[in-house]
């Protein structure tokens, strides 16, 4: 055989098997970067890539928007005054993350009016390359950062856990209403603790954290917020920055002290709202699905201290506004009290 006969049936095979790997990733679609319908899904879906592509193709649609992990997911954005709402959290978000989403938006002509961010305590740990070149939180960037993770997508070998799932497994139960609202909507899960609070409030599944995180990257995280600040204020863009109700138990299985300095370096750049600590919310299990996520009705209470809307029914120690002024006091006072409820 000569090598031109070799050369074109080689190339030939190869062009074959990478259609039919292109083809098999497409329909497998994993996490759903191709599709557009959110329902019945197996595996939770790229929400990162997926939302900022539709933000983009979609300008004026949208004049303000909630940034932050799954966890502010149960933040009903539709219920904040002041603007045209959406939710663009998606697993793990970052601030670095955040900062490239707010430019990208601005250098694609959406009218920014006002910008929420919601912090964790693994906000300042997981370096945002780790989100890289990873299906479900490969983040959405330019043309031809889009085009590598478009090929990179379709012509790896199909994943086999992939194909389980879409040939085996069950849907997961929730319905992503991200050309609307942003939100996941699993109410169904709310009426099953509903009827059911004691059994839900006394799972063991409360005693151990559902995630933890190491690192320390306070310092990058601090000039990543110091970057949205100075960005917010340029453009006329108002912004309000918080700390999510983070559950007792992952609490207390965080690094405290760390969570104190990173509180007090933010202060130092901008007043926020902290729903953190121990308080009627977090060391109560009625308000969380398990030690991550809270429930949609927390969500409500932050817009409601956030907002000063009904904020009379909001529990008193819920959502403390700190400014650089009184951090020390903030911090001290939470420390006494996590000493106190949380640790007794």
């Amino acid at each position: 055989m000569g090598y031109q006969k070799f050369n074109i049936i080689f190339f030939s095979t190869l062009l074959a098997a990478l259609c039919i790997c292109g083809i098999i990733n497409y329909v497998l679609d994993p996490y759903t970067i191709f599709h557009e319908d959110f329902r019945d899904l197996t595996r939770e879906p790229n929400g990162h890539f997926i939302k900022m592509k539709y933000l983009v193709k979609n300008p004026s649609r949208y004049d303000s928007f909630l940034f932050g992990s799954s966890r502010v997911g149960h933040i009903d954005t539709e219920k904040i005054p002041g603007g045209r709402f959406y939710n663009v959290y998606y697993s793990e978000g970052l601030p670095a993350e955040f900062l490239s989403n707010i430019n990208i938006l601005l250098d694609s002509g959406v009218p920014v009016k006002n910008v929420l961010i919601g912090l964790d305590e693994f906000s300042y740990k997981i370096d945002p390359e780790s989100h890289n070149d990873t299906g479900l939180r490969q983040p959405y960037g330019t043309t031809m950062q889009n085009f590598r993770f478009y090929c990179r997508y379709l012509f790896h070998l199909p994943s086999t856990a992939a194909l389980k799932d879409r040939l085996k497994g069950s849907p997961i139960g929730i319905v992503y209403d991200f050309h609307k609202t942003g939100l996941p909507l699993h109410m169904q899960v709310d009426e099953k603790i509903e009827k059911d609070r004691e059994s839900h409030t006394g799972a063991q599944g409360f005693q151990i954290p559902l995630l933890h995180y190491e690192g320390n990257r306070i310092a990058q995280t601090i000039a990543d917020i110091e970057k949205i600040k100075h960005l917010c204020d340029s453009r006329g863009i108002k912004l309000i920055l918080f700390i999510n109700p983070i559950h007792k138990t992952a609490l207390l299985h965080s690094d405290l002290s760390q969570f104190e300095e990173f509180k007090r370096k933010l202060a130092s750049v901008s007043g926020f709202f902290d729903f953190s600590g121990c308080n009627s919310i977090t060391t109560d299990n009625y308000y969380y699905y398990e030690t991550t996520h809270y429930r949609y009705l927390v969500g409500d209470l932050m817009i409601q201290r956030m907002f000063d809307r009904d904020a009379a029914a909001v529990p008193s120690d819920f959502g403390i506004f700190v400014t650089k002024t009184d951090i020390e006091e903030h911090l001290k006072n939470l420390r006494a009290k996590i000493d106190s409820e949380c640790c007794s």
